[in-house]
């Protein structure tokens, strides 16, 4: 018995290896496990600056910095621009030419522009500008996906708000980034150069005698000098602040005043003073409920911008990228 039952055994077990569902079975499986290798090698995008458009880069910068890019700045100018290509392609993949209204409103208005007579309804015409590829061509529409791609990033950066253990790590890793900086509070007497022209010096070496002499309360002192925009007794202000309102020459003089004495004759855009620093407030570390606002507003900046980093690295990852330099221009 046991004999005659061995050929159909061996017959089952050719039928199962003959069976199309297995083969199916085994070869999606095979697809499965290959599929990241086959395709590991193949890039989503690619992306070539010829010559010329390298060129047209470093016209752009010499026009905007009014000399010649360094071989750093060319590198930055390349390495900019083809992020920018990068994230563009990534716009157009999105279908973002296709649905954004902004984008779309301009791709009509060059159409009707160019034929202002032509009666086509918006879809039609804005049917055109894709065919003829003026969804990539257009200035306008080009910074408009690159806005989009930007906001896109940063919002889902801003999605989870910082916990409160992030931000005081943030402002421990950034206290002088927050720190109140010094401040004094100041009264001070103005003498105008336009108005005392050559006789500036004289006239101010002769009122800081007369300060000195005499001591008048401040109220009188800062009647003494000539008429200033800005108020001849100032609250306690950050020497930027005082640098802003009166210039970089003053506020380092004045920070650097005697308490409750006449000092001078100090340099301004507007002429010479005679200072009379009343208080000084010491630079203090911050506080987090203080510089709460801030703080948040650093974090999540540097989240967007780390979100953005990331996600042009992997752009990078999937794109092919070949730089047709001019072999006669320096290596970036």
């Amino acid at each position: 018995m046991s004999h005659a039952l061995q050929p159909k055994k061996r017959s089952r077990a050719q039928r199962t290896l003959r069976s199309p569902l297995l083969h199916f079975i085994v070869i999606g499986t095979c697809a499965y496990l290959l599929w990241p290798w086959w395709t590991q090698d193949e890039p989503r995008f690619f992306i070539r600056l010829a010559p010329e458009d390298i060129r047209q880069l470093e016209l752009g910068w010499e026009q905007q910095m009014g000399r010649a890019p360094t071989a750093r700045d060319r590198s930055a100018l390349i390495n900019t621009e083809i992020d920018e290509r990068l994230l563009l392609e990534e716009a157009f993949n999105r279908g973002w030419h296709r649905s954004d209204g902004i984008a779309q409103r301009r791709l009509i208005q060059n159409q009707r522009f160019i034929d202002p007579e032509d009666e086509a309804s918006d879809a039609e015409m804005l049917e055109r500008a894709y065919q003829q590829g003026m969804d990539r061509s257009d200035l306008v529409v080009r910074r408009r996906l690159l806005e989009l791609m930007r906001l896109t990033l940063a919002s889902e950066a801003r999605r989870t708000p910082p916990l409160r253990k992030e931000l005081e790590a943030y402002l421990r890793d950034h206290a002088d980034q927050f720190k109140e900086p010094e401040r004094v509070q100041l009264s001070h007497v103005f003498l105008s150069r336009d108005r005392r022209g050559a006789d500036l010096d004289i006239d101010a070496r002769e009122l800081g005698e007369r300060l000195h002499q005499t001591s008048p309360p401040l109220e009188d002192a800062v009647k003494w000098g000539d008429p200033l925009l800005v108020r001849s007794r100032l609250p306690l202000w950050s020497k930027e602040r005082l640098a802003r309102e009166l210039g970089a020459r003053f506020a380092e003089s004045a920070m650097q005043a005697p308490v409750q004495e006449w000092f001078g004759p100090v340099d301004s855009a507007y002429g010479k003073h005679w200072v009379f620093v009343e208080a000084r407030q010491d630079a203090t570390d911050p506080d987090l409920d203080n510089v709460l606002p801030r703080v948040e507003a650093e974090l999540l900046r540097e989240r967007e911008q780390q979100a953005l980093r990331s996600h042009i690295e992997a752009l990078r990852e999937q794109a092919e990228i070949e730089l047709a330099t001019d072999p006669n221009a320096p290596a970036p």
